[in-house]
């Protein structure tokens, strides 16, 4: 919450998409409880001009898990630290039933074959992305919903969007499944869907 800049300073709009991230941010984790600076980095992007940006990354305890967590800032020289963004990740299995609900109806959708409704109730942008739902229903077919357990979850806030992904550990399998919600009119639709292998020890 310290992140959040002066209100004096910033749009009013800027201050409530902080702020809106913060709330759920809190409703998922919960408070945090502890935190220590592990690694800072210093990055310039060029691009129209030169930017310079740090990311400063936490170990931190909310009420609910244990996560690392990295809050990325503008520093170009002249400018006051600007938040850009932030990402939240559990260092271990946490269920965290914030998550289970968003994903839950899609998971259905899933178990049940009902591809249809899956696109209709996702965003606008899978919409547009989702080339064909024969080649989604057959990709997704192999999935046993029944062997699926939460496995972590991350909150992301870039730009003015507000991302939660859901990772899946499927049983009997070397991938993970991995759906990508995204905010909207103060719901979570689904934004994408895909697998991660499994890093191998």
């Amino acid at each position: 919450e310290a992140m959040l800049p002066n209100k004096d300073t910033t749009e009013e709009k800027e201050n409530k998409i902080k702020e809106n991230f913060f709330k759920i941010l809190k409703s998922a984790y919960g408070a945090i409880e502890t935190k220590s600076v592990i690694q800072k980095e210093l990055l310039t992007r060029k691009n129209d001009e030169e930017k310079k940006c740090v990311i400063i990354t936490y170990m931190g305890t909310f009420k609910k898990m244990r996560a690392r967590f990295s809050i990325m800032l503008d520093v170009t020289k002249g400018n006051q630290p600007y938040f850009i963004d932030m990402r939240c990740s559990p260092l271990d299995y946490s269920r965290i039933p914030f998550f289970s609900n968003i994903s839950g109806l899609v998971l259905e959708y899933i178990r049940d074959k009902n591809i249809s409704e899956l696109v209709d109730e996702a965003g606008s942008d899978f919409q547009k992305r989702m080339v064909s739902k024969k080649k989604l229903q057959k990709s997704l077919a192999v999935i046993n919903c029944d062997s699926l357990t939460q496995f972590t979850s991350n909150l992301i806030l870039q730009g003015e969007l507000t991302y939660a992904r859901v990772v899946y550990d499927m049983m009997d399998t070397d991938k993970y499944l991995a759906l990508i919600f995204v905010s909207e009119d103060n719901k979570f639709k689904l934004y994408d869907l895909g697998f991660i292998n499994k890093k191998k020890e």
